[in-house]
């Protein structure tokens, strides 16, 4: 919960860490929720070094800093890879207007320290899916251009014979959703189990074209919230995802030589 003068609730709808390229003690966890506000918090360690936090109603952040940041505190792991920050009573202020706004309670991220299980891929990349259950979902692949329709390219990819798959959803070089797909063991047809839609995505790099025209879509390390079947949030489970894909180019048919799947309209997240 955040006050900032009313009290309301700060709901994340994106929940990602980074980690730094210099120093591996040091990372930064972004959390933003469904309106717009984004909290960053920059840490070494157990060390909570810095906050800001951004409303997007506002052109400049509250922040603190150091011993500023009374009450703000990045926990242990309660459940692989989850961490917990806590916030009790921490106070930030916007330096341009002298406002302040208070953050009081916990707020699930990663631990930056996890790794996925050991999978050996070659250039075409791999992701990891783990689940709220502890289950590990991962897989070697090239995310295949499937279809493109009004500027928009659906890439999939996955390990169909086990039952899950990975759907990309992007337009030019931005991606709109990041779907992953269950099969459904009653209908035998893939459905959404964890799903985002802009902007609330992991925003991947994406590297220059090799000579064949594919681009490696680098997703870094994010959650995705559960969703059934009509991709409506359940507001029950998460999934962290990791990801860096290589991502094949379309062919002039617009569709990719590979294989053509039936189209699959735009993605649309609910919210209830």
């Amino acid at each position: 919960m955040v006050q900032s003068p009313v009290a309301r609730d700060f709901c994340p709808g994106v929940n990602e860490v980074v980690l730094d390229t210099i120093d591996p003690q040091a990372a930064t966890y972004r959390f933003a929720s469904r309106r717009g506000d984004t909290l960053l918090v920059r840490t070494q360690g157990s060390t909570v070094l810095a906050l800001s936090y951004q409303r997007h109603t506002e052109p400049s952040p509250y922040v603190c800093a150091g011993s500023g940041c009374l009450g703000a505190a990045i926990g242990g792991t309660v459940a692989d890879p989850a961490r917990v920050l806590t916030l009790a009573g921490t106070t930030v202020t916007n330096p341009q207007t002298g406002a302040t706004a208070t953050f009081t309670g916990t707020l699930n991220t990663a631990d930056p320290a996890w790794q996925p299980p050991f999978l050996s891929c070659g250039p075409e990349g791999k992701y990891v899916v783990k689940r709220g259950d502890g289950v590990y979902q991962q897989s070697c692949g090239t995310l295949t251009a499937s279809q493109r329709y009004g500027g928009t390219t659906v890439y999939s990819t996955g390990d169909f014979q086990n039952g899950w798959a990975l759907q990309v959803v992007a337009q030019d070089t931005v991606v709109l959703a990041v779907i992953h797909d269950s099969l459904d063991q009653a209908s035998g047809s893939f459905v959404p189990a964890f799903a985002c839609v802009a902007p609330h995505c992991p925003a991947p790099s994406i590297g220059p074209a090799n000579g064949l025209g594919q681009r490696t879509l680098d997703f870094g390390r994010g959650f995705l919230p559960g969703v059934d079947a009509a991709m409506a949030p359940t507001g029950l489970d998460s999934a962290e995802f990791r990801a860096t894909l290589l991502a094949d180019p379309l062919n002039g048919d617009g569709c990719c030589s590979r294989r053509c799947p039936a189209r699959r309209p735009a993605p649309r997240l609910r919210t209830r």
